[in-house]
């Protein structure tokens, strides 16, 4: 999962509505989001603070440049206390993402589960130049397809001789590659017509 969205409204407008939901809803039940009475009672009062604050600043008869400094200092320990407490609802093992939705808070993005790829890659020659061994991968259910839908990547093996394993030991990884187009370089002092053979598997990011 993720958290990377600052939930903390920019507009001290929208911050006021934020507070207040947030006030409301830990004050008459704080246990519910992992928080004990003291911690609701103390932001509330934070809360409070802010709201005065920054009811004197909206109107143009009572503010000025002393007003405006006394809101932001309430507004600056507002916001310390609201992250603090939001990193325990966040990390209380109660909370909802339906809970999270209603304080206003990230709801963290659940990465979804990428299946492994169902069929092997379908290996094409595509060239052989003394050593060197030119091979693509596709899709060997859809050839117009570099590679199926969720994969990321592949693993290329070899094995030098007559016959091939059958099970995973006895081939030599030649590496992982996010390319579809590889080229193979065998060892140049092996005889000419020696027989090798080139398997693959596809990987997802998972």
């Amino acid at each position: 999962m993720t958290l990377n969205k600052d939930f903390v409204p920019k507009r001290e407008a929208d911050l006021d509505e934020f507070v207040q939901n947030f006030d409301t809803r830990i004050t008459a039940t704080p246990t519910a989001f992992g928080l004990v009475a003291a911690q609701a009672t103390a932001f509330h009062t934070l809360v409070l603070a802010w709201d005065a604050a920054y009811a004197v600043t909206k109107n143009r008869a009572t503010r000025s440049a002393s007003a405006v400094i006394v809101k932001d200092e309430k507004k600056f320990a507002m916001v310390k206390n609201l992250r603090e407490l939001a990193r325990v609802v966040q990390a209380f093992p109660a909370t909802t993402n339906e809970m999270r939705s209603l304080l206003g808070l990230t709801v963290p993005h659940e990465r979804q589960e990428i299946p492994a790829p169902a069929f092997e890659p379908k290996l094409i020659v595509k060239g052989v130049k003394l050593n060197t061994v030119s091979v693509e991968l596709r899709d060997s259910q859809n050839v117009d397809n570099s590679r199926p839908p969720g994969v990321k990547a592949a693993n290329l093996f070899s094995f030098i001789g007559a016959n091939p394993p059958t099970t995973a030991q006895g081939w030599y990884f030649e590496g992982g590659t996010t390319r579809t187009r590889i080229d193979v370089a065998f060892d140049p002092a092996l005889p000419v017509g020696t027989r090798v053979y080139l398997t693959a598997f596809w990987k997802n990011e998972r």
